[in-house]
C-alpha cells in the first residue's frame, strides 16, 4: 500500500499556504516550518536561484522534480508564485508520489478554471477547493485517488464558485439534498 507523509503548498516568500502532515515525526509546527524552509531552499538552489547549504542537488526532469532529504522522497512542482510538494518515506515510489501531486494540481486547475499556472490569490480565494481535493486524494496518509478526472466530479458538488450568488447556492444545496436524502 502506498502512503504519503505530507502535502505542502508554499509561496515564494516561504510562507505556508497549506500543509498537511500524516506522520508523527512532524507533529510539532516548529519542526514542520523548519522542514518546509529547508526544502524550499533546496528547490531554489536546484533552479539556480540560490545554493544549497549541504551541496546536495535535486534531480530534475521535464515530467517533475524529485528531491531526497532526511529519509524522505519529495516531489515538487513550482510555478507562478507557489510550490506544491508531496513527500513520502525514502522507500516510497516517486512515480506514485508524482501521480498524487499531478492529480492535486490538475484537479485544482479544473475547479479554479485556470488553464495556466495556479496563482496564490486563486488558492486563497478558493481555499475550500484545495482542502477538498487534498482530502479526497489522501486519507490519513493513504492514497485514495490519482486520477483527476475521477476526482473532480466527486468534489465539484461541494465546491461553490465565488461568482455564485447566495440564492443559487441555496438552490444547489436544495437539489443536492433532494437527490441524496
Amino acid at each position: 500500500m502506498h502512503k504519503v507523509s505530507g502535502v505542502m503548498l508554499l509561496d515564494n516568500e516561504e510562507e505556508r499556504i497549506f500543509a498537511k502532515y500524516y506522520i508523527p515525526e512532524f507533529a510539532d509546527v516548529k519542526r514542520q516550518k523548519v522542514f518546509e524552509k529547508i526544502l524550499l531552499g533546496k528547490i531554489k538552489a536546484a533552479s539556480g536561484t540560490t545554493k544549497a547549504a549541504d551541496g546536495s542537488a535535486p534531480v530534475q526532469s521535464s515530467d517533475g522534480n524529485i528531491l531526497l532529504y532526511e529519509q524522505h522522497t519529495v516531489v515538487y512542482r513550482s510555478e507562478a508564485d507557489i510550490t506544491l510538494m508531496v513527500f513520502g518515506s525514502i522507500d516510497e515510489n516517486e512515480v506514485v508520489l508524482h501521480s498524487v501531486m499531478t492529480c492535486i494540481h490538475e484537479a485544482l486547475q479544473v475547479l479554479l478554471k485556470c488553464s495556466g499556472a495556479i496563482e496564490k490569490r486563486l488558492l486563497l480565494e478558493s481555499y475550500d477547493a484545495l482542502v477538498l481535493v487534498v482530502d479526497e486524494v489522501i486519507d490519513d496518509g493513504i492514497i485514495m485517488e490519482t486520477n483527476s478526472s475521477n476526482l473532480v466530479p466527486d468534489v465539484q458538488p461541494y465546491f461553490t464558485e465565488r461568482t455564485e450568488n447566495p440564492l443559487n447556492a441555496l438552490i444547489t444545496i436544495n437539489k443536492y439534498l433532494k437527490q441524496n436524502l
